[in-house]
């Protein structure tokens, strides 16, 4: 294939094309990235100018909320479209990355981020991946392009944006230990040295950064897993073709390199700044939900942080089977090629669990939509100023309260210690959060004389019933 099938030209107009689509479905859509930790970290960034101490929570990841506190003062749309920049400027960096290594089709890193399904369910939410995705691929950029110094001051805040930012920092300084350059080493500690001190009197420990990490044990409370729970999930995060590309592309270069590769990598930047990076990250991973151990759960959300470097990997295993079948026929390589990606481009909206759920990703769920729409509506107009128990993180998103504020908002956790001291408040029941996670069961609830049912809200949508209670002690 001697002529490339995206040549660079076109990318900044199709770049800022696709961005400006982004920038409308954040704008048009009313979906907060199905609740969560997405609305938390939302949360947190939006009223962090009222409460200090939470630029310095380390769950909330201190770089992401000081800087999208800014966008989180404007509402929640703001959260996706600070997002979709951070998504596209990982993708900028990315296609970056891959011209400095002269790999042919760079420009399609833009297309295959995008077509990736865990980037549209990311996305557009208060998520941290995205952010994740531009700092670290920012940094690879940087060192790659002889800039090392400052993409070692740049990516040690990584930690800072996600936990497992200490995965890079690990590789990265292995890296930098075998090129001998200790000044790189010593910048990896920069970001974990700045805030320490910039934290130091909220938390009165200058260890903080250490003692405050919320992952940091090995029981796991969270279960465990397959080793193989990443790889067969790929398949639904990026999706069958995307997906055969990545593996051409690993398995491509492991040939190429042959068993020099283990060595290679280590002094070859191309192989240790892509590939290493993925491959450590993505065993790190693999391990953690192995072994039930630092806080994992099996999200497969944590490889929106990568799909860079995943979409760069791709491109190589879509340029060798161009290659591959250009030695037999040139014109049979180019149309096979043609329609790989014609089929890439289509199959993201096909009915398949790999596939977009754009209905799911973009729009507020029917649970949600019930509590903004009755349940939240409700309180408004028959409760106003009443303390309000929760433990669904969008009821303060939806009643636009300060969940942070005591004497306005708290969590369902708190409820035997409010009626021991025998506040007035009213309760927001769910069968999830409530009951599961709050241990607050239903029966504990009708059984409670003292408290009466002020509202009892359901809908019902393919089976699946969803329910709201609102109970108080007035």
């Amino acid at each position: 294939m001697e002529k490339e099938f995206f040549p660079s030209k076109y990318f900044n107009s199709a770049y800022f094309t696709f961005l400006l689509v982004f920038f409308i479905i954040c704008s048009q859509t009313n979906g907060i990235g199905q609740g969560g930790d997405s609305v938390f970290h939302y949360l947190m960034a939006k009223y962090s100018w009222q409460h200090p101490h939470l630029f310095f929570n380390h769950w909330g990841k201190p770089l992401f909320t000081i800087i999208a506190s800014v966008f989180a003062q404007f509402g929640f749309t703001w959260i996706k479209i600070f997002n979709s920049l951070n998504t596209f400027i990982g993708i900028f960096y990315g296609y970056k990355l891959a011209k400095h290594f002269e790999i042919k089709n760079a420009g399609l890193v833009l297309f295959f981020v995008i077509l990736a399904p865990l980037t549209i369910s990311v996305n557009f939410s208060g998520l941290t991946e995205p952010m994740f995705a531009s700092v670290l691929l920012s940094s690879l950029y940087l060192i790659a392009n002889s800039n090392e110094n400052k993409g070692a001051f740049l990516v040690s805040f990584l930690p800072f944006v996600r936990s497992e930012g200490l995965i890079i920092l690990v590789a990265l300084a292995l890296f930098f230990l075998i090129k001998k350059n200790w000044k790189a080493i010593i910048l990896l500690g920069a970001g974990h040295l700045i805030m320490s001190i910039a934290g130091m009197w909220i938390h009165g420990d200058i260890l903080w950064v250490f003692t405050k990490i919320p992952y940091a044990h090995l029981n796991p409370v969270y279960g465990k897993g397959t080793w193989d729970h990443f790889i067969i999930q790929m398949n639904f995060m990026i999706g069958p073709i995307l997906f055969t590309f990545l593996i051409l592309g690993l398995i491509s270069t492991l040939f190429k390199h042959k068993l020099k590769v283990v060595i290679e990598v280590f002094t070859n930047d191309k192989l240790f700044l892509i590939y290493g990076i993925f491959i450590a990250f993505f065993m790190a991973h693999s391990a953690f939900w192995a072994l039930g151990i630092f806080g994992s759960m099996g999200l497969t959300r944590v490889f929106a942080g990568v799909m860079p470097l995943i979409a760069i990997i791709a491109i190589e295993g879509f340029n060798f089977i161009g290659v591959s079948i250009t030695k037999k026929n040139e014109k049979i390589a180019k149309w096979t090629s043609i329609t790989l990606l014609i089929l890439c481009f289509i199959f993201p909206f096909l009915d398949n669990p790999a596939s977009y759920d754009l209905k799911k990703d973009l729009t507020l769920s029917e649970g949600e939509s019930l509590l903004k729409e009755q349940v939240c509506n409700q309180i408004n107009k028959e409760f106003p100023n009443k303390l309000i128990l929760a433990s669904d993180a969008c009821v303060p998103l939806f009643l636009n309260i300060d969940p942070f504020d005591s004497t306005s908002y708290q969590t369902a956790k708190n409820f035997d210690q409010l009626k021991e001291q025998k506040k007035e408040f009213l309760l927001v029941w769910d069968p999830w959060y409530s009951q599961v996670e709050d241990n607050l069961p239903i029966q504990k609830m009708d059984s409670d004389s003292s408290f009466k049912t002020k509202g009892v809200f359901t809908s019902k949508l393919k089976n699946k019933k969803f329910e709201y209670r609102l109970f108080g002690n007035f």
